[in-house]
C-alpha cells in the first residue's frame, strides 16, 4: 500500500491521491471534458498499479509514468494532454533554475522573473533574500491590525485570490512604506526648492527620490476627478487616505474579504 512519495527534491510526505486526480481533471478541463467520475476511476486504477508494483516509496517521476500508463489505455486523447501537460512543467522546472529564487508557490515562469526583477527584498549585494511566500507574509504583517486580518490577507495573497499594487508588494514591512501607486493633487513633494503640491510639479523639476537623492522629472500625468474623500486608515503613518470618488477599496466585511466602492 503506497503511502509516502519521494519528491524532486529528495523529501518524502505522505501520499495525496488527490494531486493525481487534480491533475488528470486538469488535462481533462484543457480538453473541455471535465469527468470527475472518471478522473475518480482513473485515479483509483493508478493507485492499484502502484500497489501491484510493490513500489514502497514511490518518486514523483514514477507515480507520473503510471498516470501516463493508466491514460493511455483508457483514453488517448486525454493522455496526450496530460503528456504535454507534464513535459510543459518539466520544462519549466529546467528554466526555474536559472533563476535566484526558491519557488515556494509554483509559479510560472513570467512571473518569478517579475518577482525577481522587481519586487522580493534584495540585500546590499543584490542578494534576493526572501521566497514568494515570505514577500505575502511580509506584505500582510504591515497591512494587518490582528493575527486574523493577517491570515486573512495573507491568504488571499498566497492563493492568488488578490494581489495588492506595485509599491505595496515592494514597500509594505521595509524603511521606505510607501504604499501608494496614485495621489491626490494635494499630495505634498520635497523638489530642490521646497515643499511642491503634486499638481504643482513640472517636467525638469528635481524632485526627491526613495533612495534619498534627488532627480529630475521626466513625465508626469494627471486624472481629473470630480471629487475626493479623506478615510480613516489605522495602519497608515498619518492615519488618513485620501481617494477619489470613483476609487474601490479592498476592505473585511463581516470577516471576508470584499470591494467597497468610496
Amino acid at each position: 500500500m503506497v503511502r509516502l512519495v519521494k519528491k524532486r527534491d529528495g523529501t518524502i510526505v505522505p501520499f495525496n491521491s488527490v494531486k493525481i486526480q487534480n491533475a488528470i481533471e486538469k488535462a481533462m478541463s484543457a480538453l473541455s471534458s471535465l469527468d470527475r467520475k472518471k478522473s475518480k476511476s482513473y485515479t483509483n486504477q493508478i493507485i492499484k498499479q502502484l500497489n501491484e508494483k510493490n513500489i514502497k516509496i514511490p518518486t514523483i517521476e514514477e507515480i507520473q509514468d503510471n498516470v501516463e500508463s493508466v491514460l493511455e489505455k483508457n483514453d488517448s486523447r486525454l493522455f496526450k494532454a496530460y503528456s504535454l501537460y507534464r513535459r510543459s512543467r518539466g520544462h519549466a522546472r529546467e528554466i526555474r533554475q536559472y533563476f535566484k529564487i526558491k519557488d515556494d508557490l509554483k509559479l510560472s515562469v513570467n512571473a518569478l522573473k517579475v518577482l525577481e526583477e522587481r519586487y522580493l527584498l534584495k540585500d546590499s549585494k543584490g542578494n534576493i533574500i526572501e521566497t514568494p511566500t515570505k514577500m505575502f507574509s511580509r506584505v500582510a504583517k504591515a497591512i494587518a491590525n490582528n493575527q486574523e486580518e493577517y491570515e486573512t490577507f495573507f491568504n488571499l495573497m498566497k492563493n492568488l485570490e488578490f494581489l495588492p499594487n506595485s509599491p505595496t508588494l515592494m514597500n509594505a514591512g521595509t524603511k521606505l512604506g510607501q504604499l501608494s501607486a496614485c495621489f491626490t493633487a494635494e499630495q505634498p513633494i520635497v523638489t530642490a526648492k521646497g515643499i511642491k503640491q503634486i499638481k504643482d510639479i513640472k517636467i525638469g523639476d528635481l524632485v526627491l527620490t526613495a533612495s534619498g537623492k534627488f532627480a529630475h522629472v521626466t513625465k508626469t500625468m494627471q486624472r481629473i476627478a470630480k471629487g475626493k474623500y479623506v478615510l480613516n486608515i489605522a495602519k497608515l503613518p498619518n492615519n488618513t487616505l485620501s481617494v477619489t470618488e470613483d476609487h474601490p477599496i479592498l476592505s473585511l466585511k463581516n470577516g471576508k474579504p470584499s470591494w467597497v466602492m468610496i
